[in-house]
């Protein structure tokens, strides 16, 4: 639950924080984490899981699986390529009601020992979420970032005394 609530506090923008944390945060509301794949494992870096922004919202297909809470969850924080061009830099995160279209919820994982979690397996078929279901911000994509950085160059030639960075962890430019 708490990875799931830590990732919109993290990386959710302040309307969604007062949006989906009261209901967590109270015991109201149950949130589970998907970012496990199959052949990909919990690296980011190779799920396969996309996302695609439409005029009605974002269209989510793939599949995660070991997903724990993921049969109790109210609500399931889904990582998904937006960007497969950008590598790991092009995932985003997304707030999945458990009632949306498109969703399916596999049966319960065979499991040893502690057995009150509901560990699942869950399907995204063509999955449809609200655009501001997207955790954050809108993702840039690698050619809105290829411009960024020819502009940047552009205005050093200009000015040589000009200055500034690029955070690649964030995505951010630094002047």
């Amino acid at each position: 639950h708490f990875l799931a609530t830590d990732s919109i506090l993290l990386g959710g923008t302040e309307e969604q924080r007062q949006r989906w944390l009261p209901g967590a945060a109270q015991g109201e509301r149950l949130g589970a984490f998907a970012l496990t794949e199959p052949g990909a494992g919990s690296n980011p870096a190779e799920i396969s899981t996309r996302a695609t922004r439409g005029s009605q919202g974002w269209r989510i297909h793939g599949t995660k699986h070991f997903i724990t809470n993921g049969g109790a969850a109210d609500f399931i924080i889904v990582f998904a390529k937006t960007d497969p061009a950008a590598g790991h830099r092009g995932i985003s995160a997304f707030y999945v009601p458990r009632s949306a279209q498109g969703l399916t919820l596999e049966k319960p994982e065979p499991i040893l020992g502690v057995r009150a979690s509901h560990i699942v397996e869950l399907q995204f078929d063509e999955c449809m979420v609200p655009h501001d279901h997207l955790l954050g911000d809108e993702p840039k994509t690698s050619s809105e970032r290829a411009k960024l950085g020819d502009a940047l160059a552009a205005l050093k030639r200009e000015d040589p005394t000009f200055q500034c960075r690029f955070d690649s962890e964030t995505g951010e430019t630094i002047i």
